[in-house]
């Protein structure tokens, strides 16, 4: 998956310039990345979604067709002025005999800011994708037999979390929070401790290093450690509601 991510302090934007398009490419040659075909995600703020209650199945109507027009005037959009695809995903547990699907998709415009530098780059586009789909099939193919029931995945950015939840290994319900990434908690921790933004940055990566190797000591003192812990608090409040949302449906 490739995926722009906003550096402290820049608005965040789908436009990719050629050079970064270019400097991407040379990144992935690097790393040992074969090949020319690549996976793009749209980014987290331009992605339409919408839950949908469409006909039956069996009534024989183009439900993928009816998605997206669905889509398009749930945001307020022409249907031919976007991309879209849908998926079928469990009904609530007093449903009647509707199909409920969820819809994903971006405007053409979004979608050529996103694709046209890689294309310039020589990178050849094959999915213009979801980064719940994405996250979805990474965690499958890492935990495949942990992939059952109802599950979240949580990916925290420098510009936002994503918070995708999955019914087995199918995106069922997904949000944004442009509050819950490291820009957010740098911002707060210049603001209320008189912070430059380097030392910021610097305090979280070590929080950030200190939680993933569970260490339990940071070295940070206890009340940048206590902002830390607000902010892990905000999302799991977040993930509790929403799991709790998806499991009563």
């Amino acid at each position: 998956m490739i995926k722009r991510t906003a550096t402290a302090g820049a608005t965040p934007g789908p436009e990719l310039t050629r050079e970064e398009g270019a400097r991407l490419e040379a990144v992935l040659f690097r790393q040992g990345f074969h090949g020319r075909h690549v996976v793009a995600a749209v980014p987290d703020q331009f992605l339409l979604s919408s839950i949908l209650e469409l006909p039956p199945r069996s009534s024989g109507a183009p439900l993928e067709q009816l998605a997206g027009v669905e889509l398009a005037r749930a945001h307020k959009q022409e249907a031919e002025a976007i991309e879209s695809g849908s998926w079928e995903i469990p009904p609530p547990a007093r449903s009647s005999e509707t199909t409920h699907m969820m819809a994903a998709g971006c405007t053409h415009e979004v979608a050529n800011a996103v694709l046209d530098p890689l294309e310039d780059a020589g990178l050849n586009v094959s999915v213009l994708d979801a980064r719940s789909w994405a996250l979805a099939r990474a965690a499958a193919a890492r935990c495949p037999d942990e992939m059952h029931g109802i599950s979240a995945l949580l990916d925290i950015g420098d510009a936002g979390a994503l918070l995708t939840m999955l019914h087995g290994q199918t995106p069922v319900y997904r949000r944004f929070m442009s509050d819950g990434g490291l820009e957010s908690l740098c911002g707060r921790l210049m603001q209320k401790l008189a912070l430059d933004s380097e030392t910021a940055w610097y305090a979280t990566r070590t929080l950030l290093d200190s939680a993933s190797t569970g260490s339990g000591d940071s070295g940070m003192d206890k009340e940048v450690e206590g902002f830390f812990e607000e902010h892990v608090g905000m999302l799991l409040t977040e993930l509790t509601a929403a799991a709790e949302y998806v499991g009563h449906r």
